[in-house]
């Protein structure tokens, strides 16, 4: 989280009443004494905000000292519901080596058309670069398998790195399952995003780019492969 010093509190005291093991990662706030304002709560601060990205690292990191196998994460600023926690936790309990999103309805007045629209631009290039149909690639709310994921080669930091992790956990074979989960955006003038428009669609776009040149590079790999393997009439 970063800057959600007016949601926190309510959204990791409501997923403590589904999970017995909460962490914050603070990255870098400047608005509140994460720590302070959580006493009871595990909280990993880091000195200067480094990215979403980062900050899932950090908790995957943490998750897998403290020996934990999958890890349940959700936005601090209150657009994902804890209650939807069960949904994924169901479902990784089933298929401890998924990856699960969740699945936001999209369909709200409140809902940003941008938002609309980053989805589903999202889920085309997720589909031209793995083959799998997402429905919702730019969701947070997801449950990682931790050690598959430490294994991927990540490189972003920020919002892009959601994107990333899902596309290689996908060509890394680590199934994928979605479930649907609500969702609640503010009403404008009301929302606190830190996405820039420019700078992190930059970012996305530029994570795209080597993951399509990398997915067609595979793609022609296994058919020169497939064409050798054939044997002569």
């Amino acid at each position: 989280m970063f800057n959600h010093g007016a949601t926190v509190r309510a959204v990791a005291q409501a997923c403590r009443s589904k999970l017995s093991h909460v962490v914050v990662v603070d990255d870098g706030s400047t608005d509140v004494d994460v720590g302070a304002l959580l006493p009871d709560l595990n909280v990993i601060r880091h000195s200067r905000n480094q990215g979403k990205g980062q900050a899932l690292l950090t908790a995957l990191r943490y998750v897998h000292a403290h020996g934990g196998r999958a890890m349940i994460t959700l936005d601090a600023d209150g657009q994902h519901h804890p209650d939807d926690i069960e949904s994924l936790l169901a479902t990784i309990v089933a298929d401890p080596d998924a990856l699960v999103i969740g699945v936001r309805h999209m369909n709200a007045p409140t809902v940003p058309s941008i938002s609309r629209l980053g989805m589903r631009l999202s889920n085309f290039w997720v589909k031209l670069e793995t083959g799998v149909q997402i429905l919702d690639s730019q969701s947070g709310f997801r449950a990682y398998p931790v050690e598959a994921m430490l294994r991927l080669p990540l490189h972003g930091h920020r919002y892009e790195f959601e994107t990333e992790i899902l596309v290689k956990a996908i060509w890394s074979g680590v199934r994928i399952k979605q479930v649907d989960v609500s969702v609640t955006y503010a009403e404008k003038g009301m929302r606190q995003s830190h996405f820039r428009k420019g700078m992190d669609t930059l970012r996305i776009i530029a994570c795209h780019l080597p993951l399509l040149c990398r997915s067609l590079w595979m793609r022609k790999r296994r058919t020169a492969k497939i064409i050798f393997q054939t044997p002569r009439a």
